[in-house]
């Protein structure tokens, strides 16, 4: 979730999860599946950096809200990421 009705999907998993819900949420597309795991902290989204997944760079520019990306490819080569990465107070 990266708004109270928007879901960030990634990839070929992504499309499918979109059209089983559809008209419930909004949906925010990004070629990498990857890229889609994000965690929304106050308002702001926490997300993998553009050089790690330049082709999601471009959706991620059109969204208009506040976001922080980080390095997360040494968390990736042990199966980590952001959101099993994040506690949340």
């Amino acid at each position: 979730m990266i708004g109270e009705n928007t879901i960030l999907v990634g990839g070929k998993v992504g499309v499918e999860f979109s059209r089983r819900l559809k008209g419930r949420y909004d949906f925010v597309h990004v070629p990498d599946m990857e890229a889609a795991n994000c965690v929304l902290v106050n308002d702001v989204v926490l997300r993998r950096s553009d050089k790690e997944f330049p082709r999601s760079a471009s959706v991620f520019k059109r969204l208009h809200m506040k976001q922080i990306s980080v390095e997360g490819d040494e968390l990736a080569k042990v199966d980590g990421a952001l959101t099993c990465c994040s506690i949340l107070f």
